[in-house]
């Protein structure tokens, strides 16, 4: 086998075997199917809040002159300014769903697991041309972690876990954040849809995230959830742009 067919490994990937998780492999990812009571994943998500493990979706950081207009320029179906501290969903010319995001002069293009080799190559590509000379494409994927926290108690049930009290939170924002000295990226929303909250953070952070939520997932009413549930409502999402 080659090492182009080994699933990569997820960072929360200790975390989820801890708490039953039944591993499988989700577009080049080895990720939780489901951990034992797929029924429950679903109501959790419908009703409290359930915790996914978003590490197979794309993330690449676009910095330097001329980031802003390599997003734009990516980007079609849509007429959304990128204002900063927001992000917006939009679409590569190719047809892939991105959601584009502007932390700073820092912007992001977050993209589905299927779509993120396709998306990064053509960012990559535009990027190559002599006008976008200087500007930094760096691909995520193998640097970062993302968990995601879907439903509405997701609000309710991260406050209880971190101290978030003065980091604004809205549907379509991005802010960072620190825990003692550690920085956190804080999305508001959900590649759903609905209520929601996405943390990115540095690999070596991961299990201290998910530690967290594997101590107290009972006592604050948060459901570790696997792909199957997942996937099957994204599969059901009406195209948002």
């Amino acid at each position: 086998m080659s090492n182009n067919n080994i699933p990569k490994n997820s960072p929360f990937e200790a975390v989820h075997r801890r708490l039953g998780a039944r591993m499988a492999e989700f577009h080049g990812w080895l990720l939780p199917g489901d951990f034992g009571n797929p029924q429950s994943e679903r109501s959790a998500l419908k009703s409290r809040c359930a915790a996914f493990d978003l590490s197979g979706f794309g993330r690449v950081s676009i910095k330097g002159p001329g980031a802003e207009k390599l997003v734009s320029s990516v980007l079609s179906r849509t007429s959304e300014l990128l204002e900063k501290g927001r992000w917006i969903w939009g679409a590569m010319e190719e047809g892939q769903i991105v959601r584009a995001a502007r932390l700073g002069d820092e912007f992001f293009v977050f993209s589905r697991p299927e779509a993120a080799d396709g998306v990064l190559s053509g960012l990559c590509s535009a990027a190559e041309t002599s006008e976008f000379s200087g500007l930094s494409v760096t691909d995520l994927s193998s640097q970062t972690a993302v968990l995601g926290l879907y439903g509405p108690g997701s609000y309710e049930s991260l406050g209880q876990l971190l101290p978030i009290e003065d980091v604004k939170i809205e549907p379509g924002s991005i802010s960072r954040f620190s825990v003692m000295v550690f920085s956190f990226v804080l999305l508001g929303g959900s590649w759903l849809g609905g209520d929601g909250l996405e943390l990115l953070c540095p690999n070596n952070l991961a299990p201290l995230a998910a530690g967290a939520i594997a101590k107290y997932h009972n006592k604050h009413n948060i459901t570790p959830a696997g792909m199957d549930c997942l996937f099957s409502e994204l599969g059901d999402m009406p195209c948002p742009v």
